[in-house]
């Protein structure tokens, strides 16, 4: 059975990015330019009752028996897509897939869907909701199923499996078609192993199933609390240092989500998006060595743009030359989320929208944008 590989089916990990990120066949810098309507993130929101005085941002895992709602992030160069406009205009399909355990999770693992391979869209059932068992000592079932998500906007009610409890994740891949007329067929295509169509666009992103402790259900006191469930987080606006043509700093600027940045021509500005420290969680340490007993959660950012007459680049270092800004960072070791925006070797009026997905390691995102405009 032939393999779906990473430049067929492409990840979309809760970044909000392109998995394409650390190493692939495009070229960087053709991803940061969006030129048409791009599918660029996935978020997953669990369906949860809290307190209202609590002011929680959704959850970004879930556990057996939650429902998820699945917002994807789509753009074009006029600006973020909704979800009712992404329905009508590439009528996605979404699939959900159960996999057996596997000791390496990362994204050079084939597919869970290509497992069921081949097969047609007709042949994949409705996803359905599940019940929790009559005892609470019963047997956890084991459950490896692929099914299809028939509602709208996407809701996933994630079942009780015992293949959870070890892969603790849930694969979800979207079809579509780029003019919405020939989602169907671009299924049947890739489902039936097929060579998909150049309207076709299929991404995976995976449910994350947590908090851990509470899927162990090592004891009675562990529940998917608060405090240890990963939660989404807010982007409230950008800090923007305006750099003259020596890439001297000459001015800082506030911007708010949407808002605009005006330069001049021959103007640079290191733009970085505002993540509040009351979103920012803390987690048990990864390391043992260390002696402290949490550590905060660390973000990485993504930054694309639509005006050829700019460009992205990594934050300016005296050290080291610049970088061209990928789709992503792939070293977490030091977070900064900053992009460097310049302007093309023949400064021109112009316009630039620049978007902006910021991912947690644990599942959770948020984007948002704003425009450079040069006078």
């Amino acid at each position: 059975m032939r393999r779906i590989t990473p430049t067929r089916l492409r990840s979309l990990p809760a970044l909000a990015t392109l998995s394409l990120a650390c190493g692939g066949p495009l070229d960087p810098r053709d991803l940061q330019l969006l030129t048409g309507t791009r599918l660029l993130a996935v978020r997953v929101e669990t369906e949860e009752l809290v307190e209202e005085d609590l002011q929680l941002q959704p959850g970004a895992e879930a556990l057996p028996l939650e429902h998820v709602t699945i917002v994807p992030a789509a753009v074009r160069p006029g600006g973020f897509i909704t979800p009712d406009e992404l329905e009508a205009e590439i009528a996605p399909i979404w699939i959900a897939c159960i996999d057996a355990p596997d000791d390496d999770l990362s994204f050079e693992t084939p597919a869970c869907l290509d497992g069921y391979l081949p097969t047609r869209l007709a042949d994949i059932p409705v996803c359905v909701e599940h019940v929790a068992p009559p005892q609470p000592d019963d047997e956890i079932p084991s459950r490896r199923e692929a099914c299809r998500i028939a509602t709208s906007p996407p809701r996933y009610h994630v079942p009780l499996a015992e293949e959870l409890s070890v892969n603790p994740r849930v694969e979800l891949t979207v079809i579509a078609s780029q003019t919405g007329k020939n989602s169907g067929a671009c299924a049947d295509q890739l489902l039936g192993e097929q060579e998909i169509g150049d309207d076709c666009i299929s991404a995976r992103h995976h449910v994350r199933i947590g908090p851990f402790e509470a899927l162990a259900g090592s004891s009675e006191d562990v529940a998917p609390d608060d405090v240890s469930r990963n939660r989404h987080f807010r982007i409230t606006g950008f800090r923007a240092t305006v750099l003259d043509d020596d890439d001297e700093p000459t001015e800082e600027q506030e911007i708010p989500v949407g808002g605009r940045l005006t330069l001049s021509e021959g103007e640079s500005a290191e733009i970085e998006p505002i993540v509040p420290d009351e979103d920012r969680q803390l987690f048990p340490s990864s390391d043992p060595a260390e002696s402290k007993e949490s550590e905060p959660e660390i973000f990485s950012a993504s930054w694309f743009h639509t005006w050829d007459g700019g460009a992205l680049g990594l934050r300016l270092d005296e050290d080291e030359e610049e970088k061209d800004m990928g789709p992503g960072l792939c070293d977490d070791e030091e977070e900064d989320l900053a992009v460097h925006w310049t302007q093309d070797k023949d400064p021109k009026p112009g316009d630039d929208r620049l978007y902006v997905f910021v991912k947690d390691e644990k599942n959770g995102v948020a984007w948002a944008s704003l425009d450079v405009v040069v006078q």
